[in-house]
């Protein structure tokens, strides 16, 4: 990018990202990271197709949230810019990760249930609309949570999930 890049230590809470083809790999390898979590957990808890899904996606999302409320003032910040409904209602902005984790503990609770299924096709689905559908998305904001891990756009990242969260929700429904 032409654009000058900033310290990470710098108090305006944006760092250029970087959309190089290490980044995506550093995404990748947090990817396989949490599936590799996610079969050690499955296969101490009974092995099963629907099961690994289930730890899968409790993993993702409970590794998700944990970023975010580790920086939860940057987080808020960096969503209120990128997020439609932080705009309108600033609160959301710091529920949200609460409401993460408490979809991760139930997949990785529960044995699922319609609900969990409907709010993460829900969730899925809008990350989803937000990256295909809308233009005014902010594609070049950093992620918050990830800003000295992965420098990649909030909205690449954000979409990454929620199609990981579509995509597993339905073959969960599938298996089950």
């Amino acid at each position: 990018m032409d654009r000058p890049r900033r310290p990470l230590h710098s108090s305006d809470y944006y760092i250029y990202p970087d959309e190089t083809k290490r980044e995506y790999r550093k995404l990748a390898g947090i990817i396989f990271g949490v599936f590799v979590l996610s079969i050690i957990l499955t296969y101490g808890r009974g092995w099963g197709v629907k099961y690994l899904f289930q730890d899968f996606l409790a993993v993702l999302l409970i590794l998700s949230s944990a970023y975010k409320m580790f920086r939860l003032e940057v987080f808020v910040k960096v969503f209120k810019g990128y997020d439609q409904m932080a705009q309108k209602y600033p609160i959301w902005a710091y529920i949200f990760p609460f409401i993460e984790l408490g979809i991760g503990a139930d997949y990785l609770l529960s044995n699922g249930s319609p609900a969990l299924y409907f709010v993460s096709l829900v969730f899925g689905g809008i990350g989803i609309y937000s990256k295909i559908w809308r233009k005014h998305v902010v594609g070049h904001t950093l992620y918050a949570c990830l800003d000295t891990v992965v420098r990649l756009p909030i909205s690449m990242i954000n979409f990454v999930s929620s199609v990981i969260l579509f995509v597993l929700t339905i073959l969960i429904i599938i298996v089950r």
